[in-house]
């Protein structure tokens, strides 16, 4: 037997066996034939396998082609040449409506320009908007990759549809737009940081216009950096002890500017994610403002709340003042001028004087002071006061003044003016106690809109400015914010009652006025003193008239007073002077009695009382007594009268406490006056 192998690319696929005698085989005839036989039948063999592998390779093409998830075409330079059941769905079109056309064909016009090259031998990816057979578009992912076969180029192209994807990436590039917009557009400063390393990560316009860094500065600072140092402490303590890191730092700081300067800030943050890493967003508003006029305001209704309180104990204190005062004059004259006793009324008068004083300086800082008003020139007022304020300083402290014309006129009482002057000069005499320069100096100043906003007291417009400055000890600001407020001092007990800033607050608030002060210390202070100017012509003096001579008289006198000892004491005066006296305690009483009362003259009455005022009942009684003259007393003053009526013709006023002599004066002069 005879056995031949069919060998195909050089491995066995098989074998030929030839069955002869023993004989047959032995000529080489034979075994060249067999050869020959089995290499036919190998090629035959190979044939049927190459046959076989291509079938089943095509099966596989044809699977994988259908099965993909993607679009898949084919294309030559002739044009797309296959394409799968996915590239119907994606292109909205049949397998025929795409193979045989031009692949730019289902690209946008816009990116047919930038469409996938064929010829080149290098895979790309980009992004097309392809175009469906309704017209509408859908974004595709196309991958584009080249396959040489022979002399030709096939390009596969996978196409994945994105437009989901894009959707959601042009929702969040929107959002992000929207983002950036508020985050660069917000009026309040705003910023990013990590909190971790506290660095800044983003920040934004107003910001850098608040804060006075660039934004490359910003970007290379941290959180710490805008704190002053005494507050980074409490900051990472803070941040330490708020699990989500930050949300304890919320609430009101200080924050340090890029000149130095402090500000007042309310932070408010929150967590958020910036480029995948957790970060803060913080929004902060520039509270100083606003915490500067609430200082002012409790400032404010502190300085009011003293100043009623000031007034109230003045004005009950008047009333006992004027009951020592009226009953000493009258011991004094009862006893005669060679009495003994005359020594020791005398210092009793001369301490209800000062007493008197007192409570002058409080109505004074009360705004609840006579004020008789006149045009001044702040120029002529200093001018006049030069010479007893060289005598005051003494000769340690060098007195210059600096007068600027033309200032303006300004209406006040010129003696409290000078008052004004005086204490602000003895309040810089005493902050140099080893001598020192004390200037004067006068100017027309204009405080305008913006100062009005910063100072809340202020009206705009134009001022007569006096400005009293000393090279004394300075204050601190502690000092400074409490110097107004009457009983306050700095100097030892028994050197100074605490009223005279107090007084000098009081009068330029009552003539319309604004005071401040400005100091250092080591380095002294200047107090501005700020007054109205008016358009006011000064009226030529007029000549004063003079007193009464004779101060008795016979006339009927009403006297309505709720303080029962002041009264009787006024009765008492009064009745000593020839006059007739009907007393009463309370108006509504004196309503009802008028008409019983006979003829009544001079209606003198108290201004402040309970259920019914003194202007109240003067108008009361005028409707069926037009001619009744009216003398109003009180502790407080004029214009507290106008809070509580307005002054009729035919009335004067006397402030309490008040001389003997005072009281007759102001009664014979409102009964010898002509009727209004």
């Amino acid at each position: 037997m005879l056995v031949i192998p069919f060998v195909v690319a050089q491995e066995p696929v098989g074998v030929l066996l030839l069955a002869a005698d023993a004989q047959d085989f032995s000529e080489r005839a034979w075994i060249g034939f067999a050869s020959t036989l089995a290499r036919q039948f190998g090629q035959t063999i190979a044939v049927g396998q190459s046959l076989f592998r291509g079938a089943a390779s095509e099966a596989r093409y044809r699977t994988l082609m259908e099965h993909a998830n993607d679009a898949i075409l084919l294309v030559d330079n002739d044009g797309v040449i296959e394409a799968n059941g996915q590239a119907e769905v994606l292109l909205g079109r049949p397998r025929a409506a795409i193979v045989g056309h031009r692949y730019d064909e289902f690209v946008s016009p816009a990116q047919r320009s930038s469409a996938v090259l064929l010829g080149n031998d290098t895979t790309r990816t980009e992004d097309q908007l392809l175009i469906r057979a309704d017209g509408s578009t859908v974004a595709a992912d196309v991958s584009a990759s080249p396959v040489r076969i022979g002399e030709s180029t096939i390009v596969l192209l996978v196409l994945r549809d994105i437009t989901e994807r894009k959707r959601v990436e042009r929702r969040l590039q929107e959002s992000e737009e929207q983002y950036r917009l508020l985050f660069e557009s917000n009026p309040h400063p705003m910023w990013v940081y990590d909190p971790d390393s506290l660095a800044f990560l983003a920040v934004n316009d107003a910001a850098v216009h608040l804060y006075g860094y660039t934004r490359e500065e910003f970007l290379a600072m941290t959180i710490k950096d805008i704190r002053p140092a005494a507050d980074v402490p409490r900051l990472l303590t803070r941040l330490a002890e708020d699990p989500a890191r930050g949300r304890s730092s919320d609430g009101t700081w200080q924050h340090r500017l890029k000149d130095g300067a402090l500000i007042d800030v309310e932070i408010s943050s929150n967590a958020i994610v910036l480029r995948g890493r957790p970060a803060r967003l913080v929004l902060a508003t520039d509270v100083s403002e606003k915490r500067r006029l609430e200082t002012q305001l409790r400032q404010a209704h502190k300085m009011e709340a003293i100043g009623r309180l000031a007034g109230g104990v003045a004005h009950d204190f008047n009333n006992l003042l004027g009951v020592i005062t009226g009953y000493g004059e009258l011991l004094r004259k009862a006893l005669g001028p060679a009495h003994p006793e005359q020594r020791r009324l005398t210092e009793i008068q001369k301490a209800a004087e000062r007493a008197a004083n007192l409570t002058r300086q409080l109505l004074a800082f009360s705004r609840k002071q006579v004020l008789e008003t006149k045009i001044l020139d702040l120029n002529e007022v200093v001018r006049g006061l030069e010479g007893m304020l060289h005598r005051l300083i003494g000769e340690d402290v060098r007195l210059v003044t600096k007068a600027a014309p033309a200032i303006g006129r300004v209406r006040a009482d010129r003696g409290q003016v000078e008052q004004v002057i005086l204490n602000l000069v003895v309040n810089s005499r005493d902050a140099m106690p080893r001598g020192g320069e004390l200037i004067i100096e006068t100017a027309k100043a204009v405080l305008d809109e913006a100062y009005s906003h910063q100072h809340a007291d202020v009206r705009p417009g134009p001022y007569a400015m006096l400005a009293v400055s000393d090279t004394g000890a300075g204050m601190d600001a502690e000092t400074q914010s409490h110097i107004f407020e009457p009983f306050f001092t700095t100097k030892e007990e028994g050197k100074g009652t605490g009223l005279g800033l107090a007084t000098v607050f009081g009068i330029v608030k009552q003539s319309g006025g604004h005071v401040s002060v400005y100091s250092e210390v080591g380095r002294g202070s200047t107090f501005r003193v700020y007054l109205p100017c008016t358009d006011e012509d000064k009226p030529a003096e007029a000549e004063g008239a003079s007193p009464p001579s004779d101060l008795r008289g016979h006339e009927a006198i009403l006297v309505v007073e709720d303080a029962e000892a002041l009264r009787a004491m006024i009765r008492e005066i009064l009745e000593g002077a020839g006059y007739s006296v009907v007393e009463n305690a309370a108006p509504t009483a004196v309503v009802e009695e008028i008409d019983r009362l006979g003829r009544v003259d001079v209606l003198l009455t108290d201004v402040v009382m309970p259920r019914m005022s003194g202007p109240e009942l003067a108008g009361t009684l005028r409707r069926t007594h037009p001619h009744l003259k009216v003398l109003f007393i009180s502790g407080y003053t004029d214009q507290a009268v106008g809070h509580h009526g307005v002054f009729a013709p035919d009335s004067q006023f006397l402030q309490k406490p008040f001389t003997t002599a005072a009281l007759l004066t102001k009664v014979r002069a409102l009964l010898d006056s002509r009727p209004e």
